[in-house]
């Protein structure tokens, strides 16, 4: 009688203990404030431009590293006491650098880099700025990964993909930001489309991109 109440104290004390970290793991999801990942480096995604990229990295060539249509334009940038690379990606247009607007930035390890990016000059970076949302970074573990973020929307070999879609409109501190940049949206709803593309060597991030949209 009294082994089988062990056991089933020990059952109960087992499943509490999985439910507590599951609940941790989905509470920490929770909490990921996705917004954070639209600033990186000082930057922000659809409110500043390439133009602004280059005042506070140093010019760097714009390049296409890829040949379909419509892709992005790309700036990318080296650092002096690391082998990441870091590349940030406007829109396809015709205007000049300081209407091109930025929709995306990605960080690659040294095994990441495609040869598109081997010779970028050098910009003062540290690399523990080098963090998305000031969270994810170059080395995480896959489940440090999956606990911060979420159940991926997309798994293929290594790369892990992110996405978070929601309907509503500008918040006040949203268009007061805007406002300041001479920018009035329409008073009305938009989709809000942010992705994280996670790539993983050996279990570890080895580089990761995040893109944001805006549409209507």
């Amino acid at each position: 009688m009294h082994l089988k109440n062990d056991i089933v104290r020990l059952a109960a004390t087992v499943l509490i203990l999985v439910l507590s970290v599951a609940g941790c793991s989905a509470s920490y999801a929770q909490r990921f404030d996705r917004a954070l990942t639209r600033s990186f480096l000082g930057l922000t995604l659809q409110l500043d431009s390439l133009a602004d990229v280059q005042k506070k990295l140093g010019v760097s060539d714009t390049r296409r590293c890829s040949n379909a249509e419509g892709s992005p334009v790309e700036l990318c940038y080296s650092l002096k006491s690391s082998p990441v690379r870091v590349v940030f990606l406007s829109v396809d247009a015709p205007d000049a650098l300081s209407e091109k607007w930025l929709v995306g930035y990605k960080v690659f390890g040294d095994d990441e880099s495609p040869g598109c990016y081997r010779q970028c000059p050098l910009a003062t970076i540290s690399p523990d700025d080098l963090q998305a949302g000031n969270i994810i970074s170059i080395g995480m573990s896959r489940d440090e990964v999956l606990a911060l973020l979420g159940k991926p929307k997309n798994i293929s070999g290594d790369r892990y993909t992110f996405q978070w879609l929601e309907t509503r409109k500008y918040t006040p501190k949203e268009l007061s930001l805007l406002s300041s940049r001479g920018y009035e949206p329409e008073p009305h709803e938009y989709d809000f489309l942010d992705t994280i593309e996670v790539r993983f060597g050996q279990g570890r991030v080895s580089s990761f991109e995040v893109f944001f949209a805006v549409t209507y």
